[in-house]
């Protein structure tokens, strides 16, 4: 029997900030939150524990949106002043050259960019 293909599409903004020596990225639309020693591996992180509580969510019959409402208004204030005040994620203001990870709705905070 061959396995069912499932698929899923989530689309949620994080903020990304670090504290002592881990990366932090927290979900905005859906409060996410996990750490990781550096950003390619906190991404890969996100994403699969963010994956993993939807499905998990479909497996118990549970809704996705209000096990994981939104964030705390404080990192939607953090990802907005981030919005304002910086470039994306891996693109640096002095050289807008394109780095290796330039994701649009992950916002840095205080100096993280590559």
């Amino acid at each position: 029997m061959a396995a069912k293909e499932t698929r899923a599409e989530l689309n949620i903004s994080i903020v990304v900030f670090k504290e002592q020596d881990l990366f932090v990225a927290q979900g905005l639309e859906h409060d996410i939150c996990v750490q990781a020693p550096t950003i390619p591996k906190l991404l890969k992180r996100f994403e699969r524990v963010a994956l993993a509580s939807y499905f998990a969510c479909i497996q118990e019959n549970l809704d996705f949106n209000k096990s994981f409402p939104p964030a705390a208004p404080a990192f939607w204030e953090m990802f907005e002043k981030a919005r304002r005040d910086g470039p994306p994620l891996g693109k640096s203001s002095a050289d807008g050259g394109d780095a290796s990870i330039v994701i649009p709705q992950i916002r840095y905070i205080e100096g993280l960019a590559a």
